[in-house]
């Protein structure tokens, strides 16, 4: 997608967006770009806060914030087997990180592909996993392109990134304060 505006209003569009937090935790609901993980949460919180810095992009940098970031800005990924890497231009895939009990490839992979291994997944796979407990609060996030239409992957768990970098559309969900999230409750912006 490419921006409409004028150089000075893109200066001023990443300068806004970059004063944004890459988490955000309210009364009743929680935000992040692409994966909610208490661990790296906390880490971001005590290495600076939860807006990004300058810093968290350099060359290297590979810190205990660096890997929260990472986390917190991609997903976890894992390293696909030598043999299913035929006809790919990345070794690694996303996972469905918020899904308790994924057993296979299928399961496990976001988004899902015809060539994934049909096999279980190697073991210390479940460290990719950040299993979302339905006593915690609704969660939002993107980043992972999901097509139309859209619903709760889980009661407290949505994505509202419906595929907007491959023509799709920019999308929503009108919270209203409810711990079980509704299908209805997802909204187009464009």
């Amino acid at each position: 997608m490419a921006y409409g505006g004028t150089k000075r209003r893109l200066r001023e569009a990443l300068g806004w967006l970059r004063g944004l937090p890459l988490v955000w935790e309210d009364e009743g609901f929680r935000a992040v770009h692409a994966c909610w993980d208490e661990g790296a949460v906390g880490r971001l919180m005590h290495t600076g806060g939860p807006v990004l810095r300058e810093d968290d992009f350099l060359p290297g940098a590979w810190g205990p914030r660096a890997r929260a970031v990472d986390v917190l800005l991609n997903g976890p990924e894992l390293l696909l087997p030598r043999n299913a890497m035929k006809d790919r231009r990345n070794a690694r895939v996303r996972t469905k990180w918020w899904m308790p009990g994924a057993a296979t490839w299928r399961e496990a992979a976001y988004p899902e592909e015809p060539g994934l291994p049909e096999g279980p997944l190697p073991s210390g796979a479940h460290r990719a996993f950040r299993p979302y407990g339905a006593d915690q609060p609704p969660v939002f996030f993107g980043h992972y392109g999901f097509p139309k239409p859209a619903r709760p992957l889980l009661p407290n768990v949505a994505c509202l990134d419906f595929a907007v970098a491959r023509d799709g559309v920019l999308g929503g969900y009108r919270w209203e304060g409810e711990r079980v999230l509704r299908r209805s409750g997802f909204v187009r912006l464009g």
